[in-house]
Parts: C-alpha cells; structure tokens; sequence
C-alpha cells in the first residue's frame, strides 16, 4: 500500500501537483502505514503534513463539522 501510494503521488507531482502532500484519513491512525508513506514521499523530496492537533479520522470530521456549525452561529 505504501510504495503504491508514494508512486502514484510521485506521478501527480510528475504531472505538475503541489510538492507538499498532506496525510489524513482514518487510515493513517496505522503508525506503520503512515511512518513508510512519509519515509517514502520525504525520499522523493516532498514536503509531508500530518494533522498533529486534530485527529486524522473520524475525530477530524466532527472537529470540522463543529466549527463550521460554530461558525454558521457565531453568524446569527
């Protein structure tokens, strides 16, 4: 899954992408998956973000949702 991952960003910035990549989703609570995909990308040169204050899954979701709904009353 990781060297699939890291060559097919390797194509997109190949294709003109930004050269940073940021890493969410519920699949990267696996340490193991995350740590070899950013080994992988930092090797081809790409700048890697990882959320580091808010969960990278479903936390993250409901973190957003909460301050968009914040937002829309802060609003009213």
């Amino acid at each position: 899954m990781a060297i699939a991952t890291a060559e097919l960003v390797g194509r997109a910035v190949a294709d003109g992408a930004p050269r940073t990549v940021c890493l969410a989703g519920g699949c990267f609570v696996n340490r193991r998956l995350l740590t070899e995909i950013r080994r992988r990308l930092r090797a081809q040169g790409l700048r890697v973000l990882v959320p580091s204050a808010v969960p990278v899954g479903d936390g993250g979701i409901s973190y957003g949702q909460a301050a968009i709904a914040a937002a829309r009353l802060a609003k009213e």
